[in-house]
């Protein structure tokens, strides 16, 4: 009469869709957030109590709850341009770097032991040396050099001095990179879609999908660059009202599929 049902029991999994609110006008498409390692929903109550000021004890004699905040938090470990642009509350936009099969990068000045950016990435070097001289330079005794991101640094002790002048001879290949700016969109705002595929489910029983009509997005806790483990960050959503295009359902509404 009283037996539990292993259907209503969750062991969570599923997939988390976010489309970004432009303005004053909702999401036309989603993008996928990617893996989640925890996707948390919460509720923070506002709570007025009165107390009795005629006793001592001053008894609780009414308590009520005023308003109601509607979080979500989810934890992230897919480092995607569209994952790092809502934490980095960044815009997203796009560099071509044109081919170039030679070119010479210079460094004028140069200052040993100091790291120089050269100003294109993942170049193919033919040789560097030395400009007035024209004397070609060893890799690894006298300069190190990352050919991705073209970064050049004269090591000490080798055949580049402080002033000298240097010259990268290399062929540039044609790239689109994608530069994130940071702190552009300060309060970016979006609708998020929850699909639940719980571990337990099977055909038979319900699925779940949440939809959140309106919600801010801030970066909760911190992104992890470097570590002895996968990396992961927060995105925390505050529910909105969205009175305009949902009426009846301002902020949201669950949906189950199947089994009730």
């Amino acid at each position: 009469m009283f037996d539990a049902r292993g259907e209503f029991h969750k062991l969570g999994k599923g997939a988390m869709l976010i489309g970004l609110w432009s303005g004053s006008t909702p999401p036309t498409y989603f993008d996928f957030a990617g893996n989640m390692d925890s996707l948390d929903k919460s509720v923070d109550p506002t709570v007025v109590k009165k107390f009795s000021n005629t006793k001592a004890a001053g008894a609780l004699v009414d308590s009520r709850t005023i308003r109601n905040e509607f979080k979500m938090v989810a934890k992230l470990d897919e480092f995607t341009v569209t994952n790092l642009k809502l934490w980095l509350l960044g815009t997203a936009v796009s560099a071509n770097q044109s081919v170039q099969a030679v070119a010479d990068l210079n460094i004028v000045d140069i200052v040993v032991g100091k790291y120089y950016d050269l100003g294109k990435r993942r170049i193919t070097v033919d040789k560097v040396y030395l400009n007035e001289a024209s004397v070609n330079l060893v890799e690894g005794t006298d300069y190190e050099l990352d050919t991705d991101s073209g970064t050049f640094r004269a090591l000490p002790g080798g055949g580049i001095a402080d002033l000298d002048d240097v010259r990268v001879h290399c062929a540039v290949p044609a790239l689109t990179i994608t530069h994130i700016r940071l702190a552009q969109n300060a309060s970016p705002v979006a609708r998020i879609r929850f699909m639940s595929d719980d571990a337990n489910s099977d055909s038979s029983t319900a699925k779940d999908i949440l939809d959140i009509w309106k919600a801010s997005i801030a970066p909760g806790g911190t992104l992890s660059l470097i570590g002895d483990d996968y990396g992961n960050f927060d995105l925390e959503f505050s529910v909105l009202s969205d009175t305009v295009n949902h009426p009846l359902e301002p902020f949201g509404h669950l949906e189950r599929i199947g089994t009730s």
